[in-house]
This record gives structure tokens, C-alpha cells and sequence, in this order.
């Protein structure tokens, strides 16, 4: 728990210098093995693909090399994606509604919440990548009113050109609830276009100006409380903005190993949790379960994978693992429940299809 400051737990305890290092990787997707390679290498937006059965994960010397640039981009495409969501919130007839960009427990009607919960917020996407993720906290009385909501969404989609796009697949019920059309929620989301999907604008491909090439956007509506004062994000982002306080070096050193986390989970199809479409039933950990994963582990991706292994090599199945290794969020879910606030990432994300390609893919990494 080092380095959250709401807990006051005091400083982040960084794993070793030797333990932050990582080369270049080429993992093999058929056999999921992983052989060394030189550490320089071009890259692109996500992992390389050497060859149409494998993909390199670039080392952390080169994802560092590529951070102030992805930085500044992601910085911009932020500001600009923020100022279309404000114009599309605030310009609602009859509403009368206003925005603010952070969560203060103020329950004050007419003012949406649209909080940054993804990982472009924090830094932590593969440079040149990553969607954008909100959280669109709104008064019960507009989401419990069908026709408030509807203005809502559509206020949204047509704002970001998606209007014609998500009509046919999704409207709203009498009760305020969105309903699918299944078939071609499945369908769009191999073709990669956009949905809405328990209550999520799942925006594919936008295309805005100021933007140079499309963006894709994940806007999740819910209702505004007061109830989470310190949520998931807030608390990764408490202990990363600590991290940077501490040693700007070490800082781009753990978000490359986050980075190179991610890209190789990605690479080895063990990254989404067993909830989400795109698993095709192999669960994993989840963007923030990685970030949380490797930051429990001082900051390394060695010792995540090391630790992981350790502890799977002792359990009888995935349900004996579970048991024997959380990997907890230690701020609260925008969405959950009050008996259970905390996620862990490891119960509540993975399955044991996704507990065997883990477990496949780390020891091919330690190795």
C-alpha cells in the first residue's frame, strides 16, 4: 500500500534498479513462448508484430525514449475530446445543465460529472494509443426519466458524429434502461463500430476536429452520489503523481513497466476481464487490475510475473489461487456496491481460462 497518500502509508517503495529493466521481447502467439532480443527496435502504436505468428514488446528503454511525445499527444487529444463533451453536456435545451471534470461529493442538481477514469488520464497507455474512458455521473432525476436520459445520450452522440451510427442498435425502454439489439451489438463489435452496451457509449473511430486521426471513446453514465470520495483512479493516480514527486526517473521507469505490462498481456490474449465482450472467455486482470498488479509489486513487471508464478506453483486450481492472491484496488468503484467497494482484480476479472494463458505466458517472460 506504500505511497497513497489518502492512507498516508508514507513513500512508494520502489522495487530494485535491476528489477525496472526490461529488454525487448518477441512472444510467439501460437506457443506463447518468448526468446530475447537486442532492446532497439522501432514500434508503433502497440506491441510488433515480427512476423504473422509473433509480436515484440518493445523494452522499457524504448517506451521511455517515447513518453514526452505520447504525453504531449495524449495531453492534447484530452483537451480537445473535454471541450466537445462541455459544449455537448452544457447545450442541452430545457436542461439547463452544467459540467465539472472532478468528484467532490457535492449533490448539487444539474451539474454533470464527467470524470476520466482510462488510462490516457493517468499516462499509462502505450504511447500513440489508447481510448478514452469517462464516467458520466448524472442526477437520479435525469436517469430515471427515459426522455431526460435519451437527451442526454443523444446530446452526446451527435456531438461526436455517432448519431446515425448507434440509432438501429439501441434505444431506450420504458423504464430508462437501454436495450440492445444483440445481433448486431455482436456484429459492430467486430466491425468495430459503435454501441452502446450496458449503459456504456462504446464510440468507435471518431473523427474530431483538431484531432489529426480518430479517437475512440467509452462514455459510462451513472447516477451521482456521494457515497465514493476516493475511486479507482483517484487512487492510482494519488500513487503515481507520489511516484513522480519522489523520482522523475523512477516514475518513467514504473510506467514503462506498466506500459510494457499491458502490451504483453495484450500480446499473450490474457488482458480483458472475463465480463467484457472482446475476453472471447479468456478473463485477465484488466487495464487498472495491471496497473494495480505491478504497482503492488514496487513497480516491476519482473517481480509481478515472478510473485504470480511463485504462488500458482503452490495452488491445486484457480479457485485455491484466488484465495492466496488478491490483487486489490484500493480505492472504490465508481460502480460497486457498499458491502463490497474494492475490487479484487484477480476474483472479480480473471477465470481459469485466463489463469492458464497467464500462467503460460509469465513463465515464457521469466524465463
Amino acid at each position: 500500500m506504500s505511497g497513497l497518500s489518502h492512507y498516508r502509508t508514507g513513500d512508494y517503495q520502489f522495487a530494485p534498479d535491476s528489477e525496472l529493466e526490461l529488454g525487448e521481447l518477441t512472444l510467439d502467439k501460437e506457443s506463447l513462448s518468448a526468446v530475447s532480443a537486442p532492446s532497439s527496435s522501432s514500434t508503433s502504436d502497440d506491441a510488433q508484430g515480427a512476423s504473422s505468428s509473433s509480436i515484440t514488446i518493445p523494452g522499457t528503454d524504448t517506451i521511455i525514449d517515447q513518453l514526452p511525445a505520447s504525453m504531449a499527444e495524449t495531453d492534447h487529444k484530452h483537451e480537445v475530446i473535454n471541450q466537445v463533451i462541455k459544449q455537448a453536456i452544457t447545450s442541452i435545451p430545457e436542461l439547463n445543465l452544467s459540467y465539472k471534470d472532478y468528484l467532490d461529493g457535492d449533490l448539487t442538481e444539474n451539474i454533470v460529472e464527467m470524470i476520466d477514469t482510462g488510462s490516457t488520464g493517468r499516462q499509462t497507455n502505450a504511447p500513440g494509443s489508447g481510448d478514452f474512458d469517462y464516467m458520466a455521473r448524472l442526477d437520479r432525476s435525469i436517469l430515471n426519466d427515459p426522455t431526460k436520459k435519451q437527451r442526454v445520450i443523444d446530446a452526446l452522440l451527435t456531438a461526436f458524429g455517432k448519431a446515425d451510427e448507434i440509432n438501429d442498435n439501441t434505444r431506450l425502454n420504458q423504464t430508462g434502461g437501454l436495450r440492445r439489439n444483440e445481433s448486431k451489438v455482436g456484429e459492430n463489435q467486430v466491425d468495430n463500430k459503435s454501441v452502446i452496451v450496458n449503459g456504456t457509449l462504446r464510440l468507435k473511430k471518431v473523427s474530431i476536429d483538431g484531432l489529426a486521426e480518430p479517437v475512440d471513446i467509452d462514455i459510462t453514465l451513472t447516477q451521482k452520489t456521494n457515497k465514493v470520495q476516493y475511486p479507482t483512479d483517484a487512487a492510482l493516480a494519488d500513487r503515481l503523481t507520489n511516484i513522480k514527486n519522489q523520482s522523475e526517473t523512477k516514475y518513467q521507469q514504473v510506467l514503462a513497466n506498466i506500459i510494457y505490462a499491458k502490451q504483453f498481456l495484450k500480446a499473450a490474449g490474457a488482458y480483458k476481464p472475463r465480463r467484457s465482450p472482446e475476453a472471447k472467455g479468456i478473463g485477465g486482470l484488466g487495464g487498472v487490475g495491471i496497473e494495480n498488479w505491478v504497482l503492488q509489486h514496487g513497480g516491476s513487471f519482473k517481480q509481478a510475473a515472478r510473485d504470480f508464478l511463485a504462488v500458482a506453483d503452490n495452488c491445486s486450481s484457480f479457485e485455491d489461487f484466488c484465495a492466496h492472491y488478491p490483487v486489490w484496488d484500493y480505492g472504490e468503484n465508481h460502480k460497486g456496491i457498499r458491502s463490497k467497494p474494492h475490487d479484487n482484480f484477480v476474483a472479480d476479472n480473471m477465470n481459469p481460462e485466463g489463469y492458464e494463458r497467464m500462467k503460460e505466458a509469465l513463465r515464457a517472460a521469466v524465463n
